[in-house]
């Protein structure tokens, strides 16, 4: 089964309280959960980079 899905950052409480939460690390919880193959995370920000500015495959 394939799947794809979009995390928000931004989480409720019961009462109504909005929450910043760090979304990677919660998908990157669940698809460990899930025993996911795979996990791509799309994002506007540098994070890992190697020398040359690229962002490598990190096997975990």
């Amino acid at each position: 089964m394939h799947l794809s899905q979009l995390y928000c950052r931004l989480a409720a409480a019961k009462q109504g309280a909005a929450y910043n939460i760090n979304a990677d690390l919660v998908v990157a919880k669940l698809a460990s959960m899930l025993n996911a193959e795979r996990l791509v995370i799309m994002t506007n920000i540098s994070g890992i980079v190697d020398k040359n500015g690229m962002l490598p495959t990190i096997y975990l």
